[in-house]
């Protein structure tokens, strides 16, 4: 499984930042039926989500296993634009605190 962001460089690179945290978070919710000790923990400290079972987030429900830890992988195909477009959108991505 694998998200695919297409840009046809319509958005700003800072709308992509955006959807990348939009990405991140979906990746980090945890499913209805987890547990109240887990959610409560993950309210109270964030990145307590790191130390929670893959098999309670919300999106290994949705999709089948990856084989792969972490949150979903997500691809970014840049289309109709000039390499100097995706340079420069690949620096205002890079430092992105999330990763």
């Amino acid at each position: 499984m694998l998200l695919l962001e297409i840009d046809r460089r319509t958005e700003d690179a800072h709308d992509l930042v955006t959807k990348l945290r939009r990405y991140w978070q979906w990746g980090r919710l945890l499913a209805p039926d987890a547990d109240k000790y887990t959610v409560d923990l993950v309210r109270s400290r964030p990145d307590a989500i790191e130390d929670v079972g893959h098999e309670k987030r919300l999106w290994r429900r949705i999709y089948p296993p990856t084989g792969r830890e972490g949150l979903v992988p997500l691809a970014f195909v840049f289309a109709d634009t000039t390499e100097a477009k995706v340079a420069n959108t690949v620096q205002v991505l890079r430092p992105c605190p999330m990763w």
